[in-house]
């Protein structure tokens, strides 16, 4: 009889180990459950200022055009193609 209390006592012991174990696990899952949540919240926010940036390069590419479009007497050719292949998006 005292055997099998203490065999029931070493169960318990490995049972509350266990337990503990589970619930370190389950800290660590709550943990990276957080880490994950606040990585989604930065890419959210960097993909809104990489769309802020891309309208800003266009509304400056636009205004590049523009004085562009207002400078046909731009004596060097060449210059002005450079300008705009700097401005103008690429094809393909």
């Amino acid at each position: 009889m005292a055997d099998m209390l203490r065999r029931m006592d070493r169960m318990d012991q490995r049972l509350e180990s266990l337990d503990n174990r589970l619930e370190n696990v389950e800290n660590r899952l709550e943990g990276i459950d957080y880490r994950l949540e606040g990585m989604d919240e930065r890419f959210a926010r960097m993909e809104q200022v990489q769309l802020r940036m891309l309208d800003v390069m266009q509304q400056m590419s636009g205004n590049v055009l523009g004085v562009l479009n207002r400078m046909p007497q731009l004596e060097d050719h060449e210059a002005r193609l450079r300008l705009e292949s700097i401005v103008l998006p690429k094809a393909g």
